[in-house]
């Protein structure tokens, strides 16, 4: 959930300010966002906006895309050099590079700044879509963020594949909320993940790093 400033809508607001809620990632509080969604009133907030989907102005517009490019994501990449990307490119750079890097060859670059640039921009693409999932699961984007340092790139497959392991990697998630997450997305109550997760949590939660007779942990 944020509260955003309008600039421009086809829909029917109360204000030139409003809460928009849906899933996600790092939004960076200076740059403008397209929002696409459908005005909902909440029985308690009032009228908000739903967003099904968003997308980052910030990287379609020649000022967007010189300012993105020269920040701190891209070491060595400065003001100037960002301006000569955008000139040679267009303001639809970041989209051309993303679909062949090879399009950089064109800008005049040195080969550790082509790199610096592609890889870069692949992870900053690949950690928004990681976060946006994650928020989907209802983790806000600080807790998405301590998964995403544990788990990198395969937060989602892991999650997708055994969201148990959450209970023993993210101390901050317990078996409840993992539990919850698998039941949701396909998971049985007699799974071997299931029951594995639910020994260990009873355990954790009878005695710690203590024992426990095997009678007490069946009727727990």
């Amino acid at each position: 959930m944020i509260l955003i400033h309008v600039t421009n809508t086809n829909v029917s607001l109360p204000d030139d300010e409003v809460v928009v809620t849906g899933n996600f990632g790092d939004l960076i509080e200076e740059n403008p966002y397209h929002f696409t969604g459908r005005v909902v009133n909440h029985p308690k907030y009032g009228q908000q906006f739903q967003a099904a989907n968003y997308s980052n102005l910030a990287k379609t517009t020649r000022t967007g895309v010189v300012k993105y490019l020269s920040g701190d994501k891209f070491p060595g990449v400065g003001e100037k050099t960002a301006e000569k990307i955008v000139d040679i490119l267009g303001a639809d750079a970041l989209t051309k590079i993303d679909r062949d890097p090879q399009v950089l060859n064109e800008v005049g670059l040195s080969n550790k700044l082509k790199t610096v640039i592609t890889e870069n921009l692949e992870l900053s693409d690949n950690l928004e879509n990681i976060i946006i999932g994650l928020n989907s699961y209802g983790f806000s984007n600080q807790l998405s963020s301590v998964i995403y340092e544990k788990y990198r790139g395969d937060a989602l497959s892991i999650i997708a594949e055994n969201p148990y392991r959450l209970v023993t990697d993210i101390p901050s998630i317990g078996f409840k909320r993992a539990d919850g997450i698998a039941l949701e997305n396909g998971f049985k109550v007699d799974s071997s993940e299931r029951i594995a997760a639910g020994l260990m949590y009873a355990i954790d939660q009878l005695c710690g790093k203590m024992g426990i007779p095997i009678q007490l942990l069946v009727l727990y």
